[in-house]
This record gives structure tokens, C-alpha cells and sequence, in this order.
């Protein structure tokens, strides 16, 4: 492939990936906006963790993944408004083995 190939693909897969960024940020942060007693209890979530760092560490993405309420939050927000928009799922088992599904 040549560079201006390269650079369009590159391009395109950026700014592919930035559209279901922000669309993703958007809608988590409308839906805790909109919910002034889970933004609270995500508040002090988010500053008891940051209160066991050092004055200007901030948290790293393992600790964040470790806060039980956001995590919930992020992945119910993504199980209900999903960034993706079409995603084809096959079955690993039948759950009824005399039946075919």
C-alpha cells in the first residue's frame, strides 16, 4: 500500500472510533446528569477511591475498573444504548439439547 493509502485507512478508522466516543460519553454523561442521587453516590464513589492515592495521583484504569457503581453504571449504559449499532451473536450451547433451536 502506498502512504496516501495508509494515511486514508488510518484516517478513517480514527475518526470511525472518535463518532461512537463520543456518543458513548454523551449519553453516560446526559443519564447521570439526569439522575442527581446516582450522580451523588458516583461522586463519593469516585473521591473514597481517590482519597487512598497520593494528593495529585490520579486513578489509573484498573482502580476505575475495581469501583463496583461505575462499572455497573458504564456497562448498563452500554448494554442500553450501545455504540455499536448492529452485532451478530451466535449461541456457544443449545440450552434445550432435544430441541433444535
Amino acid at each position: 500500500m502506498s502512504n496516501d493509502v495508509v494515511l486514508v485507512n488510518m484516517s478513517s478508522i480514527v475518526h470511525g472510533g472518535q463518532e461512537t466516543t463520543h456518543s458513548s460519553l454523551a449519553r453516560f454523561l446526559s443519564l447521570v446528569a439526569a439522575n442527581p442521587d446516582l450522580q451523588q453516590r458516583l461522586r463519593v464513589e469516585l473521591q473514597d477511591a481517590k482519597a487512598k492515592k497520593a494528593p495529585r495521583e490520579d486513578l489509573d484504569f484498573n482502580e476505575l475498573e475495581r469501583l463496583p457503581l461505575l462499572d455497573a453504571v458504564v456497562r448498563e449504559m452500554l448494554r442500553v444504548y450501545s455504540p455499536v449499532t448492529f452485532v451478530w451473536r451466535q449461541w456457544a450451547f443449545s440450552i434445550l439439547p432435544e430441541i433444535p433451536l
